[in-house]
């Protein structure tokens, strides 16, 4: 984590790799590297780390969700929405869950299912800043740009930097200004 935060992610993939074939049996590095490897972009790594921690063991929540996570990047939706239900099984509140399945029903078109996932991922964790941007998304992509707007508003209380934020607000903006 600290070259990740130094921004050196090359040698962050180094260093992990070399500690999974020095510790093949260690769930924390296959979650840790599969995450790293997502990043990265490159998904068909990160899902077979995660298979073999899995292998090691198949109910750690964390690399379900990743794998599901990284299944969805992958456009495989349907096993990604299968992944992130196992997780929901174990934890149905946990704010990160509800948020990866309706990035993943957000993908399939099923917005308003998506929207659910969002608003009681919002509800279990109100600060958590993606689940609003992500719930913003979804309302402008339905072209209910006054709900997008204020999701948006209410997202900035909890991050105040992150772009997505002012581009989706701009854009609602220039849109009423037409």
């Amino acid at each position: 984590n600290f070259l990740q935060i130094l921004g050196r992610n090359e040698e962050a993939f180094a260093c992990l790799t070399e500690l999974i074939q020095k510790y093949p049996k260690s769930v924390k590095i296959h979650k840790t590297l599969a995450v790293q490897l997502q990043g990265m972009g490159l998904n068909d790594q990160a899902l077979d780390v995660c298979e073999r921690g899995l292998a090691l063991d198949p109910k750690d929540a964390e690399l379900i969700r990743t794998k599901g996570a990284v299944l969805a990047n992958m456009g495989e939706n349907d096993k990604a929405i299968e992944a992130i239900d196992q997780v929901l099984e174990s934890d149905a509140n946990n704010p990160q869950f509800l948020r990866d399945k309706g990035v993943a029903l957000e993908k399939t078109g099923n917005y308003d299912e998506a929207l659910k996932h969002y608003t009681k991922s919002i509800e279990n964790d109100p600060s958590n800043a993606y689940s609003h941007i992500y719930k913003a998304e979804v309302y402008l992509t339905l072209q209910r740009e006054e709900e997008a707007y204020s999701t948006y508003r209410r997202a900035l209380a909890y991050d105040v930097e992150h772009c997505d934020i002012y581009l989706g607000m701009a854009l609602i903006e220039f849109r009423r200004s037409e």
